[in-house]
């Protein structure tokens, strides 16, 4: 047991605590308040650690990134999407590939946790996240990735459900769930699509998707032939001959009409497939500098939340971003929409994505019964009124990182 105190607390789903503190005990939080409340209440001898000019929130979430591709970071171009897969698969293919993202994806859970990450949705293609980040003490959604007719399993549903059982079994625990990922609409055919969601209900695990990434999948989604057709015609994967009539008629034959999934962009929406995202309890994850990058138009982001979707914030990779922050992300948008409220881009980096990854009682919020998943960044705000915004429009960096009450920090923090 131990108290982790500061000059302010920041729950997120309750106002800011001024002296705030929080009770630690076997890994989760016991019980916040005032330093006051909390030391008095607390056993005789409990230690105290005070962070001083600091504000205590919650681990920050990062619902959609592919650690694997941190080997990439710095060596890709920014252009449009289908250009960027054009150098990106080549440089999978050379000599020493498989060692070096086997390296980079165990760098890339450090570098999360030095940002104050402390929950991952990771997609890999054939799991390798669980096993790599075995020693690791960041939590993770590990997503297997399908790809029907692939040249590599898994290919098909049977090799989906056979590859991320035994990934559960070997690897699975408290802070490694498997979770499942069919790639793309345009990756997977639509039996297949419906036996992921199919496969996703029986096992009752996460299950994400890329969804309305690009304008040119967008008009396929539409039965607009064009750029994806002969894309897909051209390298002769299986979805070429399984062009949808529309995005929300997909999405409703394969059974997401009734089960929560996690979206990954979705940059081009449509009335109709925010209303079945929104009636079914799916989220959408927005990954606000990935996007710049790759030259999307603007994102509908608002217009999701005010239509009743849980947005949340993502990273992507490290060969389309300069960080894997959280923060960064937030502060992005902060910069870009300075008349949204501070409190409201906090949430979705923090509860609103541990709600996209079906971890909403534990992650994302301090309270009674969550994950001691904290972190903690320098403020000197004068009042509780000023503190989330000092955080998400000011400079600071997390300087410590704990994890069911552990230090993970390096030393130079606080």
């Amino acid at each position: 047991m131990r108290i982790l105190t500061a000059r302010f607390v920041v729950p997120v789903t309750t106002p800011v605590i001024e002296r705030g503190a929080l009770l630690l005990r076997d890994g989760h939080i016991r019980a916040l308040g005032s330093l006051e409340t909390i030391a008095g209440t607390a056993p005789t001898g409990t230690p105290i650690e005070d962070l001083g000019d600091a504000a205590l929130l919650p681990g920050f979430v990062n619902p959609h990134t592919h650690l694997e591709l941190t080997a990439y970071h710095g060596v890709l171009p920014r252009a449009p999407l289908w250009e960027w897969f054009n150098t990106l698969l080549p440089s999978r293919l050379t000599p020493g590939a498989a060692d070096r993202e086997l390296a980079s994806l165990r760098r890339g859970a450090q570098m999360s946790l030095d940002a104050g990450v402390t929950l991952i949705g990771d997609i890999s293609r054939c799991g390798i996240t669980a096993s790599a980040l075995g020693e690791s003490p960041i939590r993770r959604i590990c997503f297997v990735e399908l790809i029907s007719g692939a040249s590599a399993p898994p290919s098909n549903i049977a090799e989906l459900e056979s590859m991320s059982a035994d990934t559960e079994q070997s690897h699975g625990g408290d802070r490694c769930v498997i979770g499942v990922t069919p790639h793309a609409p345009y990756t997977v055919t639509p039996t297949d699509l419906r036996a992921s969601v199919q496969l996703a209900t029986r096992r009752r695990c996460p299950l994400t998707m890329h969804l309305l990434e690009t304008i040119e999948e967008r008009d396929w989604l539409h039965g607009r032939p064009g750029f994806l057709a002969t894309f897909l015609r051209d390298r002769g994967l299986t979805c070429a001959d399984h062009q949808p009539d529309s995005p929300s008629a997909l999405l409703k034959a394969a059974g997401f009409d009734e089960f929560p999934a996690l979206f990954a962009h979705v940059n081009y929406d449509d009335a109709e497939t925010t209303s079945l995202i929104a009636k079914a309890g799916s989220s959408v994850v927005y990954c606000p500098r990935a996007h710049a990058w790759f030259g999307h138009e603007g994102h509908p982001w608002r217009a999701l939340l005010q239509a009743g979707v849980n947005v949340c914030v993502g990273t992507d990779s490290l060969a389309s971003n300069d960080s894997l922050s959280i923060l960064d992300e937030l502060r992005f948008l902060a910069m870009r929409h300075p008349d949204v409220n501070a409190g409201e881009l906090l949430s979705m980096g923090t509860s609103r994505s541990a709600h996209a990854l079906g971890v909403a009682p534990f992650a994302g919020r301090l309270e009674p019964g969550a994950w001691a998943d904290v972190c903690a960044i320098p403020c000197v705000a004068k009042s509780t009124n000023q503190v989330v915004d000092e955080i998400i429009r000011g400079a600071a960096q997390p300087a410590r990182t704990w994890v069911a009450g552990a230090d993970v920090s390096m030393p130079d923090g606080l």
